[in-house]
């Protein structure tokens, strides 16, 4: 029998597992005792009086937000998605889990207090249009583009391009509306 294979080296292999296992947990421990993620629920009422319930997962550290928003089929037009920022680079990520599509594009407002989200409610809401582009990304053309986390979210998604400009409320109800609905509705 070779020293290798002997009883005494399979525990003392073992020993070594436990011990590289025990000191991972106790980094992700210490790692995640220092990071400063903020997970908030927050109520958001538009001007005609729609409710959306989100989740605002938030690491000030890091710049990244993650929102996941509620049910908003009872309101025509509007897309359930979950929404992840890396304000890092500068884009963001509209995710429609149930037609496996990401939008990604700029933010068009900076990443916001801790104090915003934990409220618990707001009537902020920032309309804004979308002119897609039509040419599925690949995951490396997004990587280039928007960076690994981004890159991750959206990995196994179709990924496509999207201009986003402010709009304003008639834009949402409103012909113009109609017609972003329309194209977004090709995507999301």
């Amino acid at each position: 029998m070779s020293i290798q294979n002997h009883p005494y080296m399979e525990i003392k292999q073992h020993e070594k597992d436990t011990m590289t296992s025990t000191l991972f947990v106790l980094f992700a421990l210490a790692v995640a005792a220092s990071a400063t993620v903020e997970v908030n629920h927050i109520v958001q009422t538009d001007d005609a009086g729609h409710k959306i319930q989100m989740d605002i997962i938030r690491d000030e550290d890091a710049k990244l937000v993650l929102s996941i928003i509620g049910d908003v089929s009872r309101y025509r037009g509007s897309i359930q998605t979950v929404n992840f920022h890396d304000y890092n680079v500068g884009y963001g990520v509209l995710k429609d889990i149930n037609r496996k599509i990401c939008i990604l594009t700029r933010p068009l407002v900076p990443m916001q207090p801790s104090w915003k989200y934990e409220q618990g409610t707001t009537d902020e809401v920032h309309f804004h249009n979308m002119h897609f582009n039509r040419t599925k990304m690949s995951n490396e053309e997004v990587l280039e583009l928007a960076g690994s986390n981004i890159a991750t979210f959206c990995h196994d998604y179709n990924t496509y391009y999207a201009e986003a400009t402010p709009g304003d409320r008639r834009d949402m109800i409103g012909e113009l509306g109609m017609e972003g609905r329309r194209q977004a509705s090709k995507y999301l």
